[in-house]
């Protein structure tokens, strides 16, 4: 009796042979070709249909990908998408801060910082370690530097529990707030 690892392993050398025919099939100097010369212009799905309609072959937008990474092209389309120095973007990840871009190389969070925090340090050099820059009027678009106030995180998270920050406060009423409230934790803490 023919054991069952066996023919495991004797479906799995099959299969195996079978993905290198078809990738032997696919990969032809025609193929290679028309990829090379549409690729910097096309995108991954575009490709799919050039591939069938010229050489009758189907594939997904994910094997064009990979194809390309096969033979190693590199996606020029992910290449041309770069965004230049100091430009701005937003997203729901950051809760409606705008971030600004201001390196070319590095991982992301190197190159992006959040735009508030970089206006106030081009003035003011860097934050405090424990602090936090706010917006004195609640807008995240108002970036002028009177707008801005550097507190520290304990003054920062007395507001957020009070929902100080999220209510329609005055700029002007803020700031006393802030004042009233670091003076009251510096003196219980000398109470201590």
């Amino acid at each position: 009796m023919i054991d069952r690892q066996y023919l495991l392993f004797r479906n799995y050398r099959s299969q195996k042979r079978k993905s290198l025919q078809r990738k032997a099939k696919v990969y032809t100097p025609d193929f290679i070709s028309l990829l090379e010369e549409h690729s910097p212009t096309k995108t991954s799905k575009e490709l799919s249909e050039l591939m069938f309609i010229h050489l009758g072959i189907t594939m997904s937008a994910k094997h064009i990908k990979n194809a390309k990474k096969n033979l190693g092209m590199c996606d020029l389309s992910k290449l041309n998408n770069k965004r230049p120095l100091y430009s701005e973007a937003t997203n729901d990840k950051n809760k409606g801060f705008i971030k600004i871009k201001i390196k070319e190389s590095g991982t992301r969070n190197e190159q992006w910082l959040l735009k508030h925090r970089w206006v106030w340090e081009q003035s003011n050099g860097p934050i405090p370690p424990g602090h936090r820059i706010i917006f004195a009027d609640g807008n995240k678009r108002n970036f002028k530097l009177d707008n801005l106030m550097c507190v520290s995180r304990s003054v920062c998270a007395y507001l957020n529990t009070k929902k100080i920050l999220s209510s329609s406060i005055d700029a002007e009423t803020l700031k006393a707030l802030v004042a009233t409230i670091s003076l009251d934790m510096k003196i219980k803490e000398r109470e201590k």
